[in-house]
Parts: C-alpha cells; structure tokens; sequence
C-alpha cells in the first residue's frame, strides 16, 4: 500500500454507526486499522484475545476476509455473536473492475492473471451472503467500496440507485509496475448507465453487515475528500431523504463553521437546498430530478440549446456582480498583473460562490436550486464560475469542442486568467503529496500509450531503415564514382607511361 494513503484505512469503519459501549471482536492483521477502530470502540479485542470459547460480542468484524477464507463462520456466529449481535466483513472482491483492468506480468495474484489461474479460487460478494444466509444471519446488508477497503473513498450501498457522475468521485488506485488496459472510471459509467445491478460484480471491495435480527441502516452513499488537505476534509453521507456533511476531522470543523456562514451569505434570490444543525450540513436530497451538468449533456448535440442553457445560468450568476475597479485587485490572487488588461471587461462577485455549478445544480420549476455550497472568495469573476460550470460538466467536455463553445460563450480570450485562478484555489485546497500518490498519471502504462510507443517505435525504425537504405545508396554512388576516377587515373597513367615511350 502507498505510504501516504495509509492515514485513509480508518475511512472504511469511520461512517458507520457504532454504539460506543458495544463489545467488538476483531479478525484482522492489520494494526493500523486495529488502532483506529479501539479509538471508536475502546471495547475492541482480537480473536487471539479470546479466553472464553463463548464469549459473546455485539459485533464480530472481520477485516481482510481474503486473509480468513478458511475460518468456520458458522462457529464464530453460534460462539462469539450475541443474538441481536451484527457481523461484519470487509474484502476485496477478486472480480474487481481494478483486476479485469489491469496486467501484471510478475503477479499472478493480481489483475487478468489471477482471473485466468484455474488454480486460484476466486470470490465475490454474493458466495459470501448466501453462507451468512445458511448461518442463519438472513438479514444482510452490502455496500460496494471504491477504489477499496484499505483507503475507501467511496462507499455505495447496493438498493442505491446509482448515477453515471457519482462515479467521479472514484480515482483508481493505480501502481507503476501494471498495465491498465482501459479506464475503469469511464467503463463503471457506462455499466451503470446500462446494466447498474451489475455495480456490485465489478466493485473493487465489500462491506458486509449481517444479522439474526432486522435491523436499520439508511445509508446509502459514502464519500471522502482524501486527496484534499487534512483541513477541509468531510465525510458525505447520502441517506433516504437527505444528504449529511460533518468533519472527517477535528481540524475539519472550522471548515464546517465557513459553510454555516456561506449559507447564511449566500444570495436569496437564488434556491439553496443546504442548511446547518448541529454541528453537520445538511441539504434536502433532491429524487427523480437531473442536474443540469446532465441536462447539458443530454444536449451535447445541440451545441445551441447548451450556450442557451449556460447563458440562462450566467444571468443568475450575474445577480448583484459589479464592474470593475481597482478595489478589487487586492482580492486578486498573487500573478495577476499579467492579466491586467483584460480585468476591465469581467464582472465581479463580492460573495463568489465559485462553485455554483451545473453539477451542483437542480433546475426545478424553471428555478436554479443549488447545493454543495461550501466555497465561497470575494471578488471573482462571474465569468469565471462560467468556465468552471464547463469544465466540471464532464460528460459534456469529452464530446463537444469546449473551445467553440468558450467562442459562443464569448469567454475564450479570458480562458489564461481563468486556469490561472482555478491553478490557486486548487493550490489552497489540495494535499499536493496525497495528490501525486493517486494520480500518478506519468508512471502509467496503459494500453493505448504501449501501442502509441511501438506504432512510434515501428515508424522510427522505418525511418532508420529508410536512411540506412539511402546510405547505402550514397555508398553505392560513392563506389561507382571512385570507380570511374580509378579507371580515369588508369587511363591517364597508361597515356603518360605512351608519351614517354616516344619520348
């Protein structure tokens, strides 16, 4: 596991609801995340721990399943799990999309290799409840982790109605010594769109909760800000009828207090679906209605109906904006003076709101209604939440000409200013180190840039052939040309030898 990603193996038990004076037995050979879960619950022994064949807990954790294959399950329930008791298991699931997409040459124990050994006994999900089933714990329920249970990012309940754009929040965890044979992201997508009951097949890793009794858990969402810094971390957990923001952290809490007064600034002309209690964020889930990133992309054909759509969105990002002056430049970030010539045509936001984007954005009886309002500077450009509502339209951008529609949106000459500010707000926000351990995009080998290396390596060795073929051309011209001045200096030689005969 990747150094720097192991502050992120709590992430998988952090969500969930324990019950602070419950009994926990754990399996697993994992410290770090023993550490972490005798910090939630100090009633925490190992199974080594034991000294009483039926000591009974009110919740059996298995960590690492792949590691406990052989373990009676059977006994461990009928010995240690109390009867209104829940058991727990977490795993890797061996038919991940992490392995289909993936070789390894040196690794028959990862990727397509260990799909095609005969010799390995592959697992899923689904083996697993129907023996939990036969253990009499009939009620179950599973939630799919991405990219998987050592640093879960994102955690998806299986009764879920997934979305195609959730998975955006899935980066997969990719080492240098693979080759990725497709992109993961864009194919989990597109089996969501088609065939969504197939998710849990593919999905990297499981969580498991099973018990005798029925039992409540309305959660139906996870998701983390790991690659952020430690500061503006939350946990969002989309539950039946809303969606909770709190604190992944202690030092996260300030961030919740700057969302409390985003909310409190943000404009009342304009809906918000976002509120505060308690501590938490909360905004009202909105079901059965498309965010305008979809909608744009539904119309991606059109490119007239997306500028129409997009400018109706500038006018409300338009509300309240001034025009420029130089009071504004000290809000500005560092470098901006490069930009000077062109601040003069933008509009500016005393409450920039700079993520009032279309993914974050309902369009419910002809109102724009907004949520995930957490960021907010002075004085930027509404223009520039323009640009951004293109580039985070994902699904839009990969099929249209983003740069004729910065043309139609009469923009495109600011586009420099507007990387530039985006390159800052990104700077304050990211966790540079945690970035470069995910999204380790120069060690890649994909399959595509190994053909693109050989179709380049056959085309250069063409190239050289074909110098080397015109070398011995030259060489050939070169030979006859020495030949015919041999045979010259021969003639001249045998004329003088001639002329001094007679001499």
């Amino acid at each position: 596991m990747k150094t720097k990603l192991k502050e992120f193996i709590g992430n998988i038990i952090k969500w969930y609801e324990l019950d602070k004076d419950s009994k926990v037995l754990l399996l697993s050979n994992d410290e770090d995340f023993e550490k972490v879960l005798k910090e939630k619950i100090p009633e925490t022994i190992k199974e080594i721990e034991i000294k009483e064949q039926n000591q009974k807990f009110d919740y059996i954790i298995v960590y690492g399943f792949e590691n406990y294959r052989e373990i009676n399950l059977n006994l461990l329930i009928e010995n240690n799990l109390k009867a209104e008791g829940k058991l727990i298991i977490i795993g890797e699931n061996d038919y991940s999309i992490n392995n289909w997409s993936k070789y390894q040459e040196k690794n028959s124990d990862n990727g397509v290799l260990k799909l095609e050994s005969s010799e390995v006994k592959n697992s899923q999900e689904k083996i697993i409840k129907l023996k939990l089933e036969e253990y009499g714990l009939k009620n179950i329920n599973t939630f799919y982790v991405f990219p998987d249970y050592k640093n879960a990012e994102l955690i998806v309940n299986e009764n879920l109605q997934m979305e195609a754009n959730y998975i955006e929040k899935y980066t997969p965890d990719i080492n240098k010594d693979e080759i990725k044979v497709f992109n993961e992201q864009k194919v989990l997508k597109e089996i969501i769109k088609n065939n969504p009951q197939m998710l849990g097949f593919f999905a990297n890793s499981y969580f498991i909760e099973a018990s005798r009794e029925k039992f409540t858990n309305d959660v139906k969402y996870v998701s983390y800000n790991n690659v952020r810094k430690p500061k503006y971390r939350l946990i969002t957990i989309i539950r039946e009828d809303v969606v909770e923001k709190s604190p992944e952290n202690e030092e996260a809490k300030e961030h919740i207090e700057d969302y409390k007064k985003n909310i409190e600034l943000f404009n009342n002309e304009v809906g918000l679906l976002d509120y505060e209690e308690n501590g938490k964020i909360y905004s009202k889930l909105i079901k059965n209605s498309k965010t305008l990133d979809n909608i744009l992309y539904d119309n991606y054909k059109n490119i007239d109906e997306v500028v129409k759509i997009l400018n109706n969105l500038k006018e409300v990002l338009m509300i309240n904006s001034i025009e420029y002056n130089e009071s504004i430049l000290e809000f500005l970030p560092y470098g901006f003076e490069k930009y000077k010539d062109i601040l003069v045509d933008l509009h500016y936001l005393k409450n920039a709101f700079w993520d009032m984007v279309p993914k974050n954005c309902f369009l419910i009886n002809n109102k724009y209604v907004f949520f995930d309002q957490e960021w907010r500077k002075e004085y930027l450009p509404a223009e520039f939440i323009m640009y951004r509502s293109i580039i985070n339209s994902y699904d839009l951008v990969r099929n249209i000409d983003v740069n004729e529609l910065y043309r139609k949106l009469s923009i495109d000459k600011y586009i420099d200013f507007f990387e530039f500010i985006d390159l800052y707000i990104r700077k304050e926000i990211i966790d540079e180190n945690i970035y470069k351990e995910i999204d380790n995009n120069e060690e890649i080998k994909s399959i595509d840039n190994l053909i693109n290396e050989n179709r380049m390596y056959i085309e250069n060795n063409e190239k050289q052939n074909e110098y080397i073929k015109r070398l011995e051309e030259t060489l050939e011209d070169y030979k006859l040309d020495n030949q015919k001045k041999q045979e010259y200096i021969e003639h001249l030689e045998r004329n003088q030898r001639k002329f001094f005969k007679r001499k």
